[in-house]
């Protein structure tokens, strides 16, 4: 069983680094299993370890680059209300029209009743006037019938 800082199933041939330890191909040997993959290099690249620049990096932007907004919460709310101000004027106004309109409606009845009243009389004197001559030619043929004699004999004050 394999034991040790790897882990329990954790296998391998190649030595342990140390601290300090500078990683080339040249520590592998042809008895270890990666270097008996390919044929050796005589002449091998050193790696380079990439390093900051000199002087060091630029100083970090923090400063965020929103946009900028068109209008704030104040200018908005003042736009709303104003808004609703204005619309509820305009519906007032238009309540006191149509109300002024119904009371123009019931003046200009109220002024024509008399003249549509007479109208009604006049056709109805018409009517009661053909309505005599129509029973005057109907009971023409009896001698004691009186036209302007009333059916019922009634005295009312």
């Amino acid at each position: 069983m394999l034991s040790g800082s790897r882990g329990l199933f954790f296998r391998s041939n190649l030595p342990r680094r140390q601290e300090g330890d500078v990683i080339r191909p040249s520590n592998y040997t042809n008895s270890q299993p990666l270097a008996a993959m390919g044929p050796r290099v005589s002449n091998e690249p050193q790696l380079i370890q990439d390093m900051p620049p000199k002087g060091g990096y630029p100083p970090i932007r923090v400063r965020r680059n929103l946009r900028q907004r068109l209008w704030g919460a104040k200018t908005l709310t003042i736009i709303g209300t104003l808004t609703m101000l204005y619309g509820w004027y305009k519906l007032a106004q238009g309540w006191a029209f149509e109300e002024m309109h119904k009371k123009a409606s019931k003046q200009l009845h109220s002024n024509m009743i008399p003249f549509l009243q007479g109208e009604r009389d006049i056709a109805e004197a018409v009517k009661n006037r053909a309505d005599k001559k129509a029973l005057d030619k109907f009971m023409k043929d009896s001698p004691d019938f009186n036209i302007d004699e009333k059916f019922f004999h009634v005295e009312r004050n």
